[in-house]
């Protein structure tokens, strides 16, 4: 309705984000399962969070955090079942809800561990 006056935005609350690079997808274990699910989340879908399992690229593309205790070391299995897959991080564990193996569709977990053999000493690098 042409009622609006466009107002300067102050440039002291400016701040400049870096670019993503290709070693900032990488997710590391050694964190808080906060900080593991925020990476994800805010990744996905482009570029995406990645790691490895058994030599294979795993890109992750949503997550949840559990605060729950971490039932091992960073990056292996804590918790597995047909329909969830719990990774431990430094603090807490990181639950995957939707994923795609190098060359291979995105799927859900439940879809991904039905296709999946996954061992409890399998660790994501």
């Amino acid at each position: 309705q042409g009622e609006l006056q466009a107002v300067p935005q102050d440039e002291s609350g400016i701040t400049y984000a870096n670019k993503i690079l290709p070693e900032d997808t990488r997710i590391n274990w050694q964190t808080s399962a906060d900080s593991v699910a925020r990476q994800i989340n805010g990744l996905s879908p482009f570029p995406g969070a990645y790691c490895e399992l058994n030599n294979n690229r795993l890109k992750i593309f949503k997550a949840l955090p559990h605060n729950e205790e971490a039932t091992g070391p960073s990056g292996t299995i804590g918790r597995l079942d047909k329909n969830h897959l719990w990774i431990n991080c430094q603090t807490g564990m990181v639950e995957l809800l939707e994923l795609q193996l190098a060359g291979k569709k995105r799927l859900n977990i439940a879809d991904f561990l039905r296709g999946t053999t996954l061992h409890p000493q399998d660790k994501l690098i």
